[in-house]
């Protein structure tokens, strides 16, 4: 498990509510192009799979609420839960008939055994403490039998160079490095799933690629929001890139 560190102005993580709003709400596409993103998206692929139109899942770290509102217009009983509160304020006016409430992913405000399945797509690795607060949540409001899904950044010797020359680069006018995410092996990631209580169905690494991976020395030279859209961009374009893939996914069966 890989530890990266990113530049902020202040101390604290360098994953906070206000960021993550910022980084979300800039890089936001129109709807017509965000319908076909997720239709060609390998984790729709996974959910088609694995669940069953009409379980009751819950998106946790929803963001803008998009993937609750997808999966919703096919059929799911979809919820979602976000820490950050403008970014649920601003998800319930871009999806006004989704149902989406503000909670932290390691304390959810659920019942035991209140859903079917748990999707979470990157979110779980911007705990310092780990991802194991968050597993337990997910398999706690999970139904006996009850699915979840998950990605991370995979840990690997491109994304680890990418990430430190993006970010040293980033940092050269100075400032504080402090902790965002780490990066997990799959090994790993289908580990932390077992130790929480999950038999692994499947893993892998995800079809989606990263600009960071593909050109880092171009990426660097673009704003945080135009390099979050233009990955979403290259994920539609460049699926196909083995070397660029930089996500990490497994389903694991709540035991």
């Amino acid at each position: 498990m890989y530890t990266e560190y990113r530049p902020v102005s202040g101390r604290g993580s360098a994953s906070t509510p206000d960021g993550w709003l910022e980084a979300l709400t800039e890089s936001a596409l129109p709807a017509a192009y965000s319908e076909l993103a997720l239709r060609l998206d390998h984790r729709w692929r996974l959910v088609r799979q694995h669940l069953n139109p009409g379980a009751r899942l819950l998106d946790a770290g929803c963001g803008l609420g998009d993937w609750v509102a997808f999966l919703r217009r096919r059929g799911f009983d979809t919820h979602g839960v976000d820490y950050s509160f403008e970014l649920v304020v601003r998800a319930r006016e871009r999806h006004s008939p989704c149902r989406l409430v503000v909670a932290a992913v390691q304390a959810l405000p659920y019942r035991d055994h209140s859903f079917d399945a748990v999707i979470s797509w990157g979110v779980i690795e911007h705990d310092e403490r780990g991802p194991q607060a968050a597993l337990s949540e997910f398999r706690r409001v999970l139904r006996p039998g009850g699915v979840a899904i998950v990605t991370v950044p995979v840990d690997s010797d491109r994304q680890r160079r990418a990430s430190r020359s993006h970010f040293s680069r980033v940092n050269a006018c100075g400032g504080t490095m402090a902790f965002f995410q780490y990066f997990l092996t799959i090994e790993e990631l289908a580990s932390f799933m077992e130790a929480a209580g999950f038999s692994v169905l499947d893993s892998g690494v995800q079809r989606s690629v990263a600009l960071t991976l593909m050109t880092p020395e171009l990426s660097s030279r673009f704003s945080t929001r135009w390099l979050n859209r233009l990955n979403k961009l290259a994920r539609v374009l460049f699926w196909w890139y083995r070397p660029a893939m930089n996500m990490a996914y497994c389903v694991g069966r709540r035991v």
